[in-house]
Formats: C-alpha cells, structure tokens, sequence
C-alpha cells in the first residue's frame, strides 16, 4: 500500500492538524500534493482526470459562500482530489461551515483542518513534508503495477483516457510521456512537470531522424505497447539528456498502460482533443496553440461550437455521464467520416465539440440527440480563441434554463442563447419587471376555464413548432381544426393578430417566461 492521507496526518506539520470530516476516505492513496486558491466554479474543467492529489487551500475566493464551497468540493472530488488540508480558519475563512462537514463526510473526502487563529503556519512545510513522503514511498513500490492498476480501476467511466493514464504515470515516474504509433506519427503526452512547454513534434521527429533535438531534453528510453488502437504502440520518455532513467520503471509503467488499455477499450477517448478543448472554452491560448504546434497545425481553424448537455438533471451523475459517453461515440463515428477539424470530449457534464466551417447535417445531429435525451447549444460563428472562451462562459450560464425554454428542440442557436439571456436579465430585474412582462397574457389567464389550455397551446405552436399548424397538432395530439379553433380564440381575447410584430414578440416572451417560472 502506499503513502495514505492517514499516513500525512502523522507528519510534523500536521501534527497539530484535525480530521473533521470525511474519514471514510483517511486510507486513499496519496500521489501528489497541490495549492488551489482561485477557483472559477462557472468554467472549472480538469484538463485530466488526476487520481490521489491533496489539495491544500483556505478557500480564499469564495470565504463567505458556503454554496460555492460545497460546489468546490463536488468539483475537487470529481476530478481525483482525495482530500483536503484547510488553512488559516478563523483569519481568512471565518468558520467551516455545518453542511461543508456533512458533504464531505457523504463524500468520503477528507477534511484536515489546521489549528484556526494560526496565520504563521505556511503551505511549504505541508507541501514538502508530504513530497518527500511520496518520493520514500516511491522507491520503496516493489509493487508498481498492480498498485497503479488498482488506483487506475476507480477512475469513472467519463475520465477513462489515455491521458489520464499517461498522467498519473507521468507523475509517478516524474518523467514526460508520449505514446505514440510505430511510424512515430499520431501521439499523446504528458508532461512533466505539468509547466514544462517542449516543442514535442519536434523533438520526436528529431529522435526519428536519429539527430538531436536541439534542445537540453530528448528521448531517454523507449518501451514497446501492445495496443488495440495503435499495432506496434511504443512509450516514450523524455528527460534532461543527463538524467538518470529507471529503465524497469519505464518498463512496468508500459504494462501499466497495456493492461489499462485493454480495460477501457470501450471508453478510450482522444485525449488530445480532450486537451485541445479545454484550453479553448478556458481561454488558454498559449496552451492551446502549445498543442497545435506539437501536431504540427498553425493557426486555429476552428469557427464552431457545440455545448451538449443532459436535458433532465434529475437522474444521477453516473447515468447523465454514461448517456454523454454513447453520444460521444456515436459522433465521434461521424464527425471522422463527414468533418475534416472536429474534435469532441466529454467533461463535468458536458460534451464539448469544436469544428470548423463543416459541420454534421442538422438531421444527424439531432438524431443522435433525440436518441440520449441531450441538449445542444450551436454557437458560431467564432473567429478566436478568446470569441471560444467568452461564447463558452455566456453559454453556460443560460444553458439549462434555453432547455427549459427550447423543451421540445435538441438544438438551440447562438440567438436563441442570445433571448434567453435577455429573460434571465429581466427575471434578476425583479419580480415587477417580470409581471410587467406577463401582462400581455391577462386576457387569457382570465378567461374561465379554457385559460391554461389556451395558453399551452400557444406555447407549442409558437415556442416548439414554428407557428406551423400541422406540426402543433402532431405535437398536441390533436385535429388541425382544433388547433385552429384554439389559435382563434385565443387572438380574439388577446385583441391582435398572433404573428404581427411587435405584438408577437411581447406574446413569445411572456410564453417563454412561464416556462422558466413553472
């Protein structure tokens, strides 16, 4: 067994420490160590799913939201945190918060909390009592593989990746990693550090030419993998030429990553894209063009965005990720048969593409929608990294409620979006801008008995069908000549004509609107 957050509690720096919540989860293993200060709950995404890290914080940016708190915590959990080390309550956290504790103890995720009122203690001496703590362990691992399989086999469905498996390796062997094909062509890495920038195209191809890189770093050992995806697979790692590489580690680590792979078979994502895409809805332009350059693109031809998510938030979190999984896969197949620059990944919830101008026909795309009960929002066009990042921000602010607006649609446009934002704008004004909204609809919410009716079918036909009567009338279940009477009645008690503008825009409104109240 490896090091455990049991095993941290015992060190000097946190000898005067407290377990106050989560020790169910006091024997997980522990890999590596972080600081978290910032933290935007609205963008948060992973880049990777990382299995065994403490994170250390004071929740600084959010010390009076107990709401964001708790959300931090799901968060931080999702993404392979085991626990938590809790500095200066009292100085910059005022208390920790009841329903913080009851969380994290459903949640089996370990709060440690330091002695409160104290701001002479220092994140360093946790942070590197706990590094060398990692490193003895490390070279004490006489079993390597099947502790690394053990861990690997808790990853959730949704982060079972490449990249997550070449990351956590990546950390254990505090060496950078590339699988790559038997031409040495396609590839996948991590890096190590993860702040290490190395031009990867460039020196693999230098290390193929059999000429050096150019650079202090190169190839340092290479290791065969048997791999469904790619015949012949060889793991690479990188290092400082001098730097002393544990060969049998390397070796272990390439039987780690086989046998992984043959596990996740059917959940082996592009991580590639799943990095690309993160850099991009986060706005990071400089990882984002680091990634590119290493696959040797230039530019960004990217112009169109795809958010999907869950139309129901019901159900549990395994089952809306297992549902974005399937419809990952039945687009991956074709977007790489019908769109040359697609790339999809499945995040926190969320199935993000990007793509250039080709997109899927509207016929497919929905049709694979409909079939997991997912809803798209298509924004374009973009011309940037930065127009990526603001689009994606806005977006998910309103994503859930245009689901609510949109009900019977799998698809929303970038104006739709636009219109919900404006409802949400006017819902925060206040409750007398919204009856002020709503006024148009009096007449019918006061005529007896036939009022909801009428108004439900309003609804449809205007919101859901296009103001097109047959397809009302399918939707309704009902004849055309009823629909029609319905339309009648409710223009006559209304007292002008549904489609003449600017009338009918007041009417969408207010129809939209109750839906987001109801």
């Amino acid at each position: 067994m490896g090091l455990t957050i049991r095993d941290c509690c015992a060190l000097p720096s946190l000898a005067m420490a407290q377990v106050i919540a989560g020790r169910g989860g006091l024997d997980q293993a522990v890999d590596s160590v972080s600081v978290l200060e910032w933290m935007d709950l609205k963008a948060f995404q992973r880049q990777f799913f990382l299995q065994n890290e403490i994170v250390i914080t004071s929740f600084y940016s959010f010390r009076h939201d107990v709401a964001s708190q708790m959300l931090a915590i799901r968060r931080l959990k999702e993404s392979g945190e085991v626990g938590m080390i809790l500095y200066y309550v009292g100085v910059i956290l005022p208390k920790v918060d009841p329903r913080l504790i009851k969380l994290a103890d459903e949640l089996d995720f370990p709060i440690i909390l330091m002695p409160p009122g104290r701001m002479n203690l220092r994140y360093s001496e946790a942070i590197q009592e706990i590094g060398e703590a990692i490193r003895k362990n490390r070279a004490l691992d006489n079993n390597f593989v099947q502790n690394a399989l053990a861990r690997l086999a808790g990853v959730p469905e949704v982060h079972r990746t490449v990249s997550t498996v070449l990351r956590m390796l990546s950390d254990q062997l505090q060496l950078t990693l590339l699988l790559t094909d038997n031409h040495y062509g396609d590839f996948v890495a991590a890096t190590w550090p993860l702040s290490l920038s190395l031009p990867l195209k460039e020196l693999l191809d230098a290390y193929t030419a059999d000429k050096p890189s150019g650079g202090e770093h190169g190839v340092v050992a290479e290791q065969p993998v048997n791999n469904s995806r790619w015949q012949h697979a060889k793991l690479l790692a990188v290092a400082p030429r001098e730097a002393k590489v544990n060969r049998e580690a390397i070796l272990q680590a390439a039987q780690v990553l086989e046998l992984t792979l043959k596990l996740w078979k059917s959940y082996e994502f592009d991580s590639f894209s799943t990095d690309l895409i993160s850099a991009v809805i986060n706005g990071e332009e400089m990882e984002a063009g680091r990634l590119l350059r290493q696959r040797g693109q230039g530019g960004f031809p990217y112009r169109a965005l795809w958010l999907i998510t869950p139309r129901s938030q019901e159900e549990s979190y395994e089952h809306r990720s297992l549902r974005l999984v399937k419809a990952y896969k039945q687009l991956k197949t074709l977007a790489d048969q019908r769109v040359h620059s697609c790339h999809l990944a499945v995040f926190d919830g969320l199935l993000v593409g990007i793509m250039g101008t080709e997109c899927l026909q509207a016929e497919e795309l929905q049709a694979a929608l409909l079939a997991h009960d997912l809803f798209c929002a298509q924004l374009q066009p973009l011309d940037s990294i930065a127009a990526f990042h603001q689009a994606f921000v806005r977006a998910m602010e309103v994503l859930g409620m245009a689901a609510r607006v949109y009900q019977q649609a799998s698809l929303a446009s970038i104006q739709e979006l636009r219109f919900v934002e404006e409802l949400k704008a006017l819902m925060d004004r206040g409750q007398e801008a919204v009856d002020e909204a709503l006024w148009v609809l009096d007449p019918l919410q006061d005529a007896p008995d036939k009022g909801e009716m009428l108004i439900a079918t309003l609804s449809a036909y205007l919101i859901d069908c296009g103001a097109e009567m047959e397809r009302t009338a399918s939707l309704l279940f009902l004849h055309r000549n009823t629909v029609k009477y319905r339309l009648q009645k409710a223009e006559g008690l209304l007292g002008f004509p549904l489609l003449r503008l600017p009338s009918s825009m007041a009417l969408y409104r207010a129809l939209a609107l109750l839906r987001l109240k109801s």
